[in-house]
């Protein structure tokens, strides 16, 4: 079949998701089309056909989503688009596709409702639409915040695909739950423990940094540029996450959906400190908590991190029971839906 796939560009974890979903349905003999912008642009553009739109972003300050701006923002965004119908015409005239796939990009999404084609919906934010949760009070607006941003990117799919770390009971119809998508890097990894603790920062923190070095452990810090010892602190270049990654004992970073799974895969335990505002961060943190994979802070305290750091057996032990999730039932899925709708 003949597949248009929208791809967000907001940071890594959907093109980490396109790489493995797109690769499969080459080899299955489909043809896929990526629309995609920003960081998932530069990555994919080279490994499959990738067509450029203007995309939507997510308007953050101090890591707290600014609703009205993003709004403004993205309305602009969308409007540049328009310079652009020529050759979307001309793609959709020439590829003729037969079925569209939208993880969180809306370009795709608006393709299928115009030229009236199927829609497969697939992402992790899929979670907080079609599917029943329990959400703290404290958190409810910005659950509803980040609800109606989703339902605006994917305002009608017909099927929806929920990546997600836990089981949850759908809503409708045509929805499923599936593990979350692990980089075949990482299935290569075959993890030991060493007396270290990898940290991974979004944005320098210098106020942790200094938190970090009046604790007596050995921490790793990515992402920096040059790489230099600094009392008990390693900061070490991003290409060498892997090798970290591999024999460290705990986990330290933001709750991102994609770095939760693969320390979970890999039965590291994991100390969340969720961006301010992201919901989906704190709702992973939430989860890691309450399976006793990690600990949930707000802030990067000292307090906390000690406590942490105190419980690591217990986290790795609970990680150790937890029962392996089935990493290749979306590929299933996938192929039933498309199956279904073959010429």
């Amino acid at each position: 079949m003949n597949i248009i796939y929208g791809v967000s560009g907001e940071g890594f974890g959907h093109a980490t998701h396109a790489i493995a979903i797109a690769s499969y349905l080459e080899k299955k003999g489909h043809k896929v089309v990526i629309i995609t912008y920003g960081k998932a642009y530069d990555v994919l553009k080279d490994k499959f056909k990738t067509f450029l739109v203007n995309g939507l972003y997510m308007d953050c300050k101090n890591g707290k989503i600014n609703p009205l701006k993003t709004l403004f923002s993205n309305s602009n965004h969308f409007i540049r688009n328009f310079s652009k119908i020529k050759k979307i015409k001309n793609l959709i005239k020439n590829f003729k596709p037969e079925i569209c796939i939208s993880d969180m990009e809306p370009f795709s999404a608006w393709i299928s409702i115009i030229y009236k084609l199927p829609l497969i919906s697939i992402s992790n934010q899929n979670r907080f639409v079609h599917y029943k949760l329990n959400i703290p009070k404290k958190y409810k607006k910005d659950y509803f915040l980040l609800k109606t941003i989703i339902k605006i990117i994917n305002p009608k799919s017909d099927y929806k695909i929920a990546l997600s770390l836990c089981k949850l009971e759908p809503k409708n119809l045509n929805s499923f739950i599936v593990a979350p998508i692990i980089k075949e890097e990482i299935k290569k990894i075959k993890p030991s423990i060493k007396d270290k603790i990898v940290v991974y920062l979004s944005k320098e923190n210098p106020r942790f940094i200094e938190t970090l070095k009046q604790i007596k452990e050995n921490f790793v810090i990515f992402p920096y540029e040059k790489e230099r010892k600094e009392a008990n602190l390693f900061f070490r270049k991003k290409e060498n996450f892997l090798n970290e990654l591999k024999d460290c004992k705990a986990i330290i970073s933001n709750a991102g959906f994609t770095s939760v799974g693969e320390a979970i895969y890999l039965k590291k335990p994991y100390l969340a400190i969720p961006l301010k505002g992201q919901f989906e961060q704190v709702f992973n943190s939430i989860y890691i908590e309450k399976k006793g994979f990690g600990k949930f802070l707000e802030n990067g305290e000292k307090q906390g991190i000690l406590e942490f750091i105190k419980n690591i057996n217990i986290y790795s032990k609970n990680l150790k029971k937890n029962k392996k999730q089935d990493y290749d039932i979306l590929f299933d899925i996938l192929d039933n839906i498309l199956k279904k709708h073959k010429g």
